[in-house]
């Protein structure tokens, strides 16, 4: 999340874009996308992500609530596989 912060995401310009970029944030197998600014979308590809879906949402919500963009909008988290 502060990496996408430090990147200026989301701004005036996007509202959309990968928040978690599996391997490339070191969780190998997790994707999430953030479409509009108002849906989270998880997908997830590896074993350990199904077993810990309850918590990778919890995660993702409380994570997504703390950040200012999102402090006034209810993001719908949508699991995809």
């Amino acid at each position: 999340m502060r990496l996408r912060v430090a990147m200026n995401l989301p701004s005036d310009m996007t509202d959309t874009y990968r928040l978690v970029n599996g391997e490339g944030d070191g969780l190998s197998g997790l994707a999430v996308d953030i479409l509009g600014g108002s849906t989270a979308i998880v997908m997830s590809s590896a074993a350990w992500c199904e077993i810990h879906k309850e918590t990778i949402k919890s995660v993702l919500a409380k994570l997504l609530k703390q950040h200012q963009s999102y402090t006034n909008v209810d993001i719908d988290i949508v699991r995809r596989n």
